[in-house]
């Protein structure tokens, strides 16, 4: 499987939030289970944050010339769908997939990290005419973020693995990359939202809550 993936550096790989790996949310609980935070701490923590007071803020950046602002379920060439679940049944999917985040954080703290067993991260990538890359991970932040701690701390080489789903040239990037919206219809900036990724990938992204 592996064999197929492309191979970057961690600071060449952001996510679908637009920023990069080390200030999504999930780094957070991945840091505080490192420094031995319980695992009941954690879950009540996570259950009482609040969620984004307006879609917009899901995205950590936005291009400075924005004509239209993006809703959470939106991102550059692709989409996700609006859920439609009522507020108990978003609570209980939630705590679901936390639990299985942490049963992630102690198998990889007794086993270490497994390329084969997590498998490459979905991503489009962004190439610019002088050969530089930006991929935006589509999925797979919770083992992004733990990613980005174990290369900070020493823990795993540099690379990432990333499973292309798309090929976005810039040359390429105008009428048939626009961003659209889960029900089709076109938005404009879809140049801005291109060099923004290398923009968010080359800064010094402080955290969300800084």
């Amino acid at each position: 499987m592996l064999r197929f993936a492309t191979q970057l550096p961690i600071n060449r790989v952001i996510a679908k939030h637009f920023c990069k790996p080390h200030v999504l949310p999930h780094r957070d609980i991945v840091d505080r289970y490192s420094a031995g935070e319980t695992r009941a701490s954690l879950v009540q923590s996570a259950l009482t944050k609040e969620a984004p007071e307006s879609p917009a803020k899901q995205f950590f950046a936005v291009p400075d010339d924005l004509q239209h602002d993006p809703s959470w379920w939106v991102m550059p060439w692709a989409s996700l769908r609006k859920p439609s679940l009522a507020w108990r049944d978003r609570r209980e999917k939630k705590l679901k997939r936390l639990h299985v985040f942490l049963d992630m954080l102690e198998t990889i703290a007794v086993s270490g990290w497994d390329w084969r067993q997590s498998g490459p991260l979905p991503a489009h990538l962004l190439q610019k005419p002088n050969g530089d890359t930006v991929a935006i991970c589509l999925d797979g932040h919770h083992r992004l973020a733990v990613l980005s701690y174990l290369i900070e701390t020493g823990s795993l080489e540099d690379k990432v693995f990333i499973k292309v789903l798309e090929r976005i040239k810039q040359e390429n990037r105008d009428s048939d990359y626009l961003v659209r919206e889960s029900d089709g219809q076109i938005i404009a900036n879809s140049p801005s939202w291109f060099s923004l990724a290398f923009i968010v990938a080359e800064s010094r992204m402080p955290t969300k809550q800084s």
